[in-house]
């Protein structure tokens, strides 16, 4: 008997490698939060790709992935700037280095595919950096916006090496 020729379209195979392509992008991206969790000394509890099979929360409606970890309970004094402990210095650099985790997502996408991830990919991450610029720091929207544009091409930059990139 031959195979019914229905089973196997040409929708359902572009929509099939759609999908994978969409996994493939999201497994990207939260690998790239990881690895940077990782390489900063940061912890984390568990990255997460949601699927039909694992899929997200409620509370977590729009998200494809997850790293959960704890960054924003876990803020040290001296980076916080209305705390008698803060440190300039100290906190600039913890700040800093959870922007570039922040960034790696959207652009470890960018990287793999060869083009821009497009920006919905990356909304929490940039509600995140905000957060840290605006609400944090104290920063203007602009002044934020010109930190973890500094900070873009870094992230780039560390992604680009062999070694993490290939974690």
């Amino acid at each position: 008997m031959a195979p019914d020729p229905g089973i196997f379209t040409d929708e359902a195979q572009e929509l099939e490698k759609f999908i994978v392509e969409d996994m493939r992008a999201t497994a990207t991206h939260e690998a790239a939060h990881a690895a940077f969790y990782v390489l900063f000394g940061i912890p984390f509890d568990r990255v997460e790709v949601f699927t039909d099979e694992h899929p997200n929360p409620p509370d977590l409606n729009d998200y494809a992935g997850i790293v959960r970890s704890s960054w924003m309970n876990d803020i040290p004094n001296w980076a916080m700037p209305w705390s008698p402990d803060f440190r300039c210095d100290r906190a600039v650099k913890h700040w800093d280095r959870l922007i570039c985790i922040l960034l790696a997502g959207e652009l470890a996408e960018s990287l793999r595919s060869g083009h821009m991830a497009p920006k919905f990919v990356s909304k929490y991450d940039r509600k995140d950096i905000r957060f840290i610029g605006q609400d944090v720091m104290g920063l203007s929207a602009s002044a934020t916006q010109e930190w973890a544009e500094r900070l873009r091409s870094l992230t780039r930059e560390m992604l680009s090496l062999p070694a993490v990139w290939a974690a």
